[in-house]
């Protein structure tokens, strides 16, 4: 399949790029089946009115920001979270770093099912470097935004019905990519749970798609920590959104 990524050579730009195999990346944006907009959601919308029946993969947050197209967040069986395959010009919201980080953290230690997290649940996560904007510098800096943030939201509208006390984003500037995220909260007692690792290493992720786990329980709480690589987890769901869309 003929592919455009608008944006091609900034960070994530370039990450699609070296993860793509199977797809020829063209210049020429009106040669192309599919594009993929790795560009801010400002310079997005305009893009995507034009797209003229194409499929549309956006990585800025525009689509969910106006609720537009179809969250593009992929299960292992190649469909979507509405439980279908993403279909010839669809337009795909492509999940955010830190909010993918909760909702597949959540999949693997299998709580992601309704009513398995009773009651609120507090999520604190750490970026790298390249999780903040370009001309922020710091040594640990507390995000402005929290409960308000875009991936509080996406979160939520993600898992209907899952509550979130707490939402608090830190960049840590020494680390330069990669996601630890904790969550915590409690759990129904029967809920059969997988704990993943024993030990919970961002290093692990750094350069891949994995994401890993690591999932405790004491009496009816929880504490579950999840690892991703902030540039390549959502880079290689536009890389298999592509692939699922060329069949």
């Amino acid at each position: 399949m003929n592919v455009h990524i608008f944006g091609s050579t900034g960070r994530i730009g370039r990450e699609i790029v070296r993860l793509n195999s199977q797809h020829t990346l063209v210049d020429d944006s009106a040669r192309a089946e599919a594009w993929v907009l790795a560009v801010p959601g400002s310079a997005a919308d305009s893009i995507i009115d034009r797209a003229d029946g194409r499929s549309v993969i956006d990585m800025s947050g525009a689509l969910k920001r106006s609720g537009r197209g179809r969250y593009g967040l992929l299960q292992k069986e190649g469909l979507l979270q509405d439980g279908s395959p993403p279909a010839p010009g669809d337009l795909l919201a492509n999940p955010g770093c830190f909010a993918g980080s909760v909702i597949v953290g959540m999949r693997l230690a299998n709580i992601a099912t309704p009513g398995a997290v009773v009651g609120p649940m507090a999520v604190m996560a750490v970026g790298g470097a390249t999780t903040a904007h370009r001309s922020q510098k710091g040594g640990m800096r507390l995000a402005k935004r929290q409960l308000d943030h875009p991936h509080a939201q996406e979160i939520q509208a993600a898992m209907p019905g899952l509550e979130l006390e707490s939402f608090a984003l830190m960049v840590a500037y020494a680390q330069p990519r990669g996601i630890l995220t904790i969550l915590s909260g409690a759990l129904m007692s029967e809920t059969q749970t997988v704990p993943g690792v024993d030990s919970l290493d961002v290093a692990e992720v750094v350069g891949t798609p994995r994401v890993l786990h690591r999932l405790t329980r004491v009496g009816g709480r929880f504490t579950l920590g999840v690892a991703l690589d902030n540039l390549s987890f959502p880079a290689a769901n536009a890389v298999a959104l592509l692939d699922s869309l060329a069949g």
